[in-house]
């Protein structure tokens, strides 16, 4: 994760990279885990890809460089074509899922319109009411906070 190039560190600067190469670089390896957890049939094996996807989320959220404006217009777009590239309702669900969970609250906001069109198209069988209670739940979690700190000044 620390080698990955990143708004100003060495890897960067040495011409390593772009922040862009580094978001590129992790969504492959979303893309293609994803595809192999699709395939796995074992699930001590479904469970080790299901921790490599949710790690490279990860990993994109840590990239000091990634903004709000990225995110929107760059990432998010990349990772709703990852979750419709396979009909399969429990990666649909768990991508959603952990995007929602994973990237910051301000995020899920921005972007609440591209995320309710992203959950209005998912395939049958995904638990949509389930996706759509985790949003709200960090939404007025990340409200709630806002009052707080609003209170606190």
């Amino acid at each position: 994760m620390g080698k990955l190039p990143d708004e100003d560190n060495i890897y960067v600067r040495e011409g390593g990279g772009t922040l862009q190469d580094s978001l590129a670089f992790l969504l492959k390896n979303l893309e293609e885990m994803n595809r192999s957890w699709i395939r796995i049939k074992k699930e001590a094996d479904k469970l080790v890809a299901k921790k490599l996807m949710a790690q490279s989320l990860v990993v994109m959220t840590s990239l000091k460089g990634l903004t709000l404006d990225i995110y929107e217009k760059e990432l998010l777009p990349k990772l709703i074509e990852i979750i419709f590239a396979y009909n399969d309702p429990l990666s649909q669900e768990f991508l959603l899922e952990n995007i929602i969970n994973i990237f910051p609250e301000d995020y899920n906001i921005k972007c609440m319109e591209s995320i309710l069109v992203t959950m209005s198209k998912l395939v049958e069988g995904v638990n949509i009411k389930k996706l759509f209670i985790l949003l709200l739940d960090k939404l007025s979690s990340y409200i709630e906070n806002m009052q707080k700190e609003g209170q606190e000044e």
